[in-house]
């Protein structure tokens, strides 16, 4: 299987959203609406419901993917009654050939409403799980995907740390490792009306919690850090971490229960504290601002929002960021307005680190010389402006570009070199440069020329 390294580490942000709650959105005029929409919110993931009998349409996927937006499908395979093998080989490859890399292919397995009375009641549900998802996930990695572990309900009535720890033990102990190797997980990052920082820590730092038991004082997995509790028992049951997807993220609680009085302030005040920490950012603990919230921890490779959008006679749609009448939950304005200043803050502190004693290229002087080439880099968070400039250290030795986020600067040059997609840039990047004479060469993320 050959799922590029790009998909866990080469995204701009590890923000993400989930699309509508249906199928019906995937038309031309919703990819002019939303495509827009996402960019200006830095997104760099997508979840995706999508049929078993059809297809996303490829044009939809192919413009979200070429535009630097990773969607990920959600299938919610119904695991006694899979489709056709044929049927969803066909699909899989179709997504695969698309530019697709992760499937969710079902969710909540550790619930009774999942399964019929009898299998429910099977002494080993474990294993009688495995023995319906298996071929799934195995058909999706002959197919170039990754199939994604299925998101557990958090406690559950088979308690999710329970059954994820079985499952781990299941897959070691019968030799799975096509599914092992590249085990990516998943997990419902509900609050249910915690701090951010409930349960952080993991077991070792709350070791008296236990499955369906919380004694006084302490703190359990069912919040926003769950992540830690699911990583703790790779590490024992595997050795090591996995990388872990956040769904759903941003509300109290299961999206199918309703939520009285969900209050607006504390939503945006919530979502705002979790992208701030997606981004690097160190924030204080609300309950007691003497105190950090806890990172978020590398593993996460992204953090996907509940929810983009969904029509006004949908159970969601007090859900949703943009509402159907057009108005816009507090959180959309406040999250443009948080990446207009960190780009510009990232830009600033990228200026101070590449600004050079000499250079054999200046900027235009007095006397009208153009800067002879200029690497433009685009918007990124600063903790990964290093992995990005080491990548191209052997152009850089080479070319002696002048390095920055600055299109004025960039402007000024008779040679440009642009790093990665061209859609990671501002709109009108590529037109600008073009109607300012400037030559213009891409560069792959390594450094090497993809296209001049």
């Amino acid at each position: 299987m050959e799922v590029s390294q790009a998909f866990f580490s080469n995204q701009s942000t590890r923000l993400g959203f989930h699309y509508y709650p249906d199928t019906l959105h995937y038309q031309q005029s919703d990819l002019r609406t939303w495509l827009p929409k996402l960019k200006a919110l830095n997104t760099s993931w997508l979840v995706l419901k999508s049929e078993t009998r059809r297809a996303i349409p490829e044009f939809f996927i192919s413009e979200l993917v070429q535009s630097g937006i990773e969607p990920i499908i959600q299938f919610n395979l119904n695991l006694e009654r899979p489709p056709h093998d044929a049927d969803l080989s066909l699909l899989l490859k179709s997504y695969r050939n698309w530019g697709i890399n992760g499937v969710l292919l079902t969710e909540r397995p550790n619930i009774h409403a999942s399964w019929n009375a009898v299998n429910w009641a099977n002494k080993d549900l474990i294993q009688h799980f495995l023995a319906h998802f298996l071929p799934l996930a195995n058909l999706t990695i002959d197919h170039g995907l990754l199939p994604f572990m299925p998101p557990l309900e958090p406690g559950g009535n088979y308690w999710d740390t329970s059954f994820l720890r079985a499952m781990l033990q299941n897959l070691t102990d019968t030799g799975n490792y096509a599914l092992l190797n590249q085990l990516v997980l998943t997990a419902y990052a509900w609050t249910n009306r915690h701090s951010l920082n409930w349960g952080a820590g993991g077991p070792k730092q709350w070791p008296l919690s236990r499955p369906y038991l919380l004694p006084p004082g302490q703190e359990d997995h069912r919040g926003f850090r769950i992540f830690e509790w699911y990583q703790a028992i790779c590490r024992e049951v595997l050795d090591r971490s996995c990388p872990i997807f956040l769904l759903q993220a941003g509300i109290p609680q299961d999206p199918m229960l309703h939520r009285a009085n969900f209050n607006l302030d504390q939503h945006t005040d919530m979502n705002m504290s979790i992208i701030r920490l997606l981004m690097g950012e160190k924030i204080p603990t609300p309950e007691n601002p003497k105190t950090l919230l806890h990172a978020i921890d590398e593993s996460v490779v992204s953090c996907n929002f509940w929810l983009l959008a969904a029509d006004k006679t949908s159970p969601f749609a007090k859900d949703a960021w943009f509402q159907a009448d057009g108005s816009q939950k507090l959180i959309v304005q406040d999250l443009k307005i948080y990446f207009r200043k960190f780009n510009r803050k990232a830009a600033e502190q990228l200026g101070e680190m590449t600004e050079p004693e000499s250079s054999q290229t200046t900027l235009p002087n007095a006397s009208g010389q153009r800067v002879t080439h200029y690497l433009l880099l685009p918007p990124m968070e600063p903790k990964k402006v290093d992995a990005l400039l080491n990548s191209v250290e052997p152009f850089i030795r080479q070319f002696h570009p002048t390095i920055g986020f600055s299109m004025k600067e960039a402007i000024s040059a008779s040679h440009v070199s642009l790093i990665g997609d061209p859609d990671q840039y501002p709109d009108n990047t590529i037109a600008n440069l073009s109607a300012a004479g400037c030559k213009i060469q891409h560069l792959a993320w390594d450094g090497t020329f993809f296209a001049t």
